[in-house]
């Protein structure tokens, strides 16, 4: 398993949560874990378009677990574009 934040080759490729895609997936990083001490996990920004009144946010794959309310009040800090197949080797 790699250690996304502490592994070498990515170290210097968190970049302020600002400047992140909303068109796409990608890694985000959490300060506080998520669920069971989760701290990236892939996500993406929900425009939340359906609701009455609309708040876009930052959403995870583990929201069904932790629920809306809990993923609007922790927002990731960082992200980072999915690693291709030759990092996870």
């Amino acid at each position: 398993m790699i250690d996304w934040k502490r592994n070498t080759r990515m170290d210097n490729q968190w970049m302020p949560i600002k400047t992140a895609p909303t068109h796409k997936r990608i890694l985000l990083l959490y300060p506080k874990p998520i669920f069971t001490g989760i701290d990236v996990i892939i996500g993406e920004w929900e425009f939340d378009h359906y609701a009455k009144k609309p708040r876009p946010y930052w959403s995870h794959d583990l929201e069904r677990l932790t629920g809306k309310c809990a993923t609007r009040s922790n927002q990731p800090t960082h992200w980072m574009p999915l690693p291709t197949k030759e990092v996870l080797i």
